[in-house]
């Protein structure tokens, strides 16, 4: 009986801690997912919707956001405490070292590659296509396998803004292509600049990659991500996240853009 009552008890105290308890996320510049909504405003996006709508309140959290941040300032933070998570990140042996992945994703990601309009390049099949090529991509993140040969020089950039850096190298004549790992992102992302006709778009013949809310390696840490799977995990099920993307990306008009094959 005594046990009874005590168990009872600890569980009655979990959930006032875990009520009151604020989940504190650093977020990256990758719209319609994670976007700069303005100087002083809250960052918002598709990412952002999902885990203050649907994930905090079934883990029963305040969550708040804070950024955007280039990744390795937010990974940075992640690691030093600063913030219990970072969200949309990919898997890499660097990352799976420092940080803890979930065991359930938030979404899949297509690669392509982007190239100036007048290009000679209208597809990319195989490796050897890309020999001789300088390919402008972001630090620290996934690259393709598909790209990964000597004959390829990928040639890093960082930054909050990342992608305008690649572009303004693009257009210099600094490299053949820039690589993007997230071509619904890219999209919107060359749509909101006044991008769209002045590069193509090809896409890449690899297989997607899911991105993750990554935590801290601390025992908050831990509790955060088992509690974010068994809500996550549900959420999957439900395609509740890309629903919402395929809602964002009806409204948007893009729902019938096609990239180059």
């Amino acid at each position: 009986m005594h046990r009874m009552i005590f168990i009872t008890l600890l569980f009655i105290y979990s959930l006032q801690m875990h009520a009151g308890e604020t989940v504190h996320i650093a977020v990256i510049n990758l719209e319609p997912f994670l976007t700069d909504e303005g100087k002083g405003k809250t960052p918002g996006g598709i990412a952002v919707d999902y885990w203050r709508d649907y994930i905090a309140p079934q883990m029963d959290v305040n969550v708040e956001f804070s950024g955007p941040y280039p990744i390795r300032r937010a990974e940075y933070m992640l690691k030093n405490g600063e913030v219990d998570a970072v969200m949309q990140l990919t898997k890499i042996p660097s990352r799976e070292k420092e940080f803890l992945f979930p065991e359930t994703h938030l979404t899949g990601i297509k690669s392509c590659l982007v190239v100036t309009k007048d290009s000679k390049t209208i597809n990319v099949s195989k490796t050897e296509d890309m020999y001789g090529w300088t390919i402008l991509f972001i630090d620290s993140a996934y690259v393709p396998e598909m790209l990964l040969h000597k004959r390829i020089n990928i040639e890093k950039v960082s930054g909050t803004d990342f992608r305008q850096v690649q572009l303004k190298m693009l257009f210099a004549g600094r490299g053949e292509a820039m690589l993007d790992i997230n071509q619904v992102s890219l999209l919107f992302y060359l749509r909101n600049r006044g991008y769209l006709d002045r590069v193509r778009i090809i896409s890449l013949p690899v297989k997607p990659q899911n991105v993750y809310t990554i935590f801290s390696k601390t025992a908050k840490g831990m509790n955060i991500k088992e509690r974010f799977d068994q809500v996550n995990r549900k959420g999957l099920k439900e395609r509740i996240f890309e629903k919402m993307t395929q809602d964002y990306i009806k409204r948007s008009g893009l729902e019938n853009f096609n990239a180059e094959k």
